[in-house]
């Protein structure tokens, strides 16, 4: 019967303790009469990739080499648009991106 109170107290000691919450200041990481000018073309959704045309019955392969380069062009598109962003941000933001981490200024260039 010792045993099981031990147990119990315990138990009960352990569900009354909760793990601490992190601090969040107080005081916006941004000064708010400070504001950040993004352009519009950085925050513009990625459009998505140029279908196929569904009345061709195939590609050759030269013409599948140039819907992948059209593809591939749209893609860098976005991901240069998206990289630009990331760099302003991160100015005005006082963020100090790693320069090994995957996608930190890895964006191909046009």
């Amino acid at each position: 019967m010792k045993k099981l109170f031990i147990v119990s107290a315990l138990v009960l000691a352990g569900c009354a303790t909760s793990p601490e919450k992190p601090v969040v200041p107080d005081v916006p990481i941004v000064p708010q009469k400070q504001t950040v000018n993004i352009p519009p073309g950085l925050i513009a959704p990625c459009a998505p990739l140029t279908p196929l045309d569904q009345t061709r019955t195939g590609y050759s392969q030269g013409d599948s080499v140039d819907v992948v380069q059209v593809w591939a062009d749209e893609h860098t598109d976005c991901a240069v648009r998206f990289q630009n962003f990331v760099n302003i941000v991160s100015k005005y933001l006082n963020i100090n991106l790693d320069p090994n981490a995957v996608g930190a200024d890895s964006a191909p260039s046009k």
